[in-house]
């Protein structure tokens, strides 16, 4: 909520950043092949008339781990 009201996430897009990077952290620590050090995901704030680009992040957000 504090990058909410510091307006640097959109409230509609709360809930996929909050899943998305719960789903980042369990594969860290979950066993099998090296988890993913990133995640890309669709916002919903994005505007319907977009052309979505998950590679130059229109309408998508990516959350990375960096060691």
């Amino acid at each position: 909520m504090e990058l909410v009201g510091a307006g640097l996430v959109d409230p509609h897009d709360s809930v996929p950043i909050s899943v998305n990077l719960a789903k980042l952290l369990d594969a860290q620590v979950s066993p099998g092949p090296s988890p993913p050090k990133a995640v890309t995901f669709h916002l919903n704030s994005a505007g319907p008339n977009e052309q979505f680009d998950d590679k130059a992040l229109i309408g998508f957000a990516q959350i990375s781990i960096v060691e």
